[in-house]
């Protein structure tokens, strides 16, 4: 009898927030995850989602959304926030970047995903 993980990386929400802040003026959105959307309003530049972050106090799961090639040994490791750009999905008409999540301490999944600058009103920017 085999038995099938599914490939997963933990991180700290304070690292991935690290990953945020490279990039200040990025804006994203969250969809499916109301610990964020209770807090935030998206969408929401870098600054603001990674300062929420760095309040969390719970482990970040990342689920590689295309499949990847890594030893089954991998599931459940740590990823350091700089290889963060190695799991991300941008594999979609956009080319955005797309991260499928969830919270240590919850099943829910959701989704991270870049939203284009080009669509904020100059009252958001």
């Amino acid at each position: 009898m085999s038995t099938h993980v599914r490939l997963h990386y933990i991180i700290k929400p304070s690292d991935f927030a690290k990953w945020l802040d490279r990039e200040p003026d990025t804006w994203w959105m969250v969809d499916g995850d109301p610990r964020l959307t209770g807090k935030l309003d998206f969408p929401c530049p870098s600054g603001e989602l990674s300062e929420e972050l760095r309040r969390c106090q719970r482990d970040l799961v990342i689920y590689p959304i295309k499949p990847i090639s890594a030893p089954a040994q991998s599931a459940g490791l740590a990823i350091k926030w700089q290889h963060l750009d190695e799991v991300l999905e941008r594999d979609n008409p956009q080319k955005r970047r797309t991260v499928l999540l969830s919270w240590s301490d919850r099943e829910e999944e959701w989704l991270l995903v870049e939203y284009p600058s080009w669509k904020l009103d100059e009252d958001e920017r």
